[in-house]
């Protein structure tokens, strides 16, 4: 076959054979400095793209630690006050329950507080009146008690846990239908801080708990996204999204629906994807 182009190529007049090796001088180097420079672009908006995504989820950690950091300084306050330190010890339920209130108003975005004794039994809390039952989130209670030390945790929360908050937690599911139209709902999932308190002679009372319920709360995807525009943000519990700045063609949010299975199965192993 290559002798045959040979012989065509001596057959052609000299126009035309100058034409081609012009050509073959010229579209070949340039068609390899195109496919050189195409690869070089490639992979530097590979790499920028990449970049960006590092800086987004440092961003979004940065974010999501924000408040507990925050919960937990407020509480560290509150635990070294000797009024609270006297109600724990006496287990005046009225008295912290008044306090709840007033630390609410001051961090409304904050879900939970509840106010325990060394074991983890309610003294009072702000969703309900109920006291008496025990609070077992991931054994935080006893870590910080036992450390002395406050413990920051993402938990998912018992429908227990929820029950015994009464029921504004209970419809705060993240709740969004499926694409058979039918609703789903996802775990409850809340960034924790449990602060020790202890008295004067540093003997454990007790302990505060505070939780930021993250289903349905998009404050920290759409903080990302105002420092980072464009990117793209979730936060997921048991494979469903539980909070996102994200919208379909439709322009419902995608919260409640559930992750691609190969994307769930990487991240599931406890790895990034």
């Amino acid at each position: 076959m290559s002798l045959s182009l040979v012989r065509k190529f001596s057959d052609m007049t000299m126009g035309v054979k100058l034409t081609v090796v012009f050509l073959a001088v010229i579209l070949l180097p340039m068609t390899l400095l195109a496919y050189i420079s195409y690869g070089v672009i490639d992979s530097r908006l590979q790499k920028d793209a990449q970049e960006k995504i590092n800086m987004g989820l440092k961003s979004a950690w940065t974010e999501y630690y924000v408040r507990g950091d925050q919960m937990r300084y407020g509480m560290l306050q509150a635990a070294s006050m000797e009024e609270i330190r006297s109600a724990i010890e006496r287990g005046d339920k009225q008295y912290l329950r008044r306090m709840i209130l007033a630390w609410k108003e001051m961090r409304p975005y904050v879900d939970v507080w509840i106010v325990t004794d060394t074991r983890g039994r309610v003294i009072a809390r702000l969703n309900s009146e109920s006291s008496g039952d025990t609070v077992r989130i991931g054994g935080m209670v006893e870590r910080a008690v036992e450390t002395g030390e406050p413990r920051i945790s993402s938990e998912i929360l018992s429908r227990e846990a929820l029950r015994n908050e009464g029921a504004p937690l209970l419809n705060n599911e993240g709740r969004a239908e499926s694409s058979g139209g039918v609703e789903e709902s996802a775990p409850v999932m809340a960034l924790v801080v449990a602060t020790p308190v202890f008295d004067g002679r540093r003997r454990p009372l007790g302990a505060i708990i505070t939780a930021d319920i993250l289903n349905g709360d998009d404050y920290i995807p759409h903080t990302v996204s105002s420092k980072i525009p464009g990117l793209l943000t979730s936060i997921s519990a048991g494979g469903k999204r539980i909070s996102s700045n994200i919208v379909d063609l439709s322009g419902r949010s995608v919260k409640g629906t559930s992750l691609p299975a190969d994307v769930l199965r990487v991240v599931s192993a406890g790895k990034p994807i």
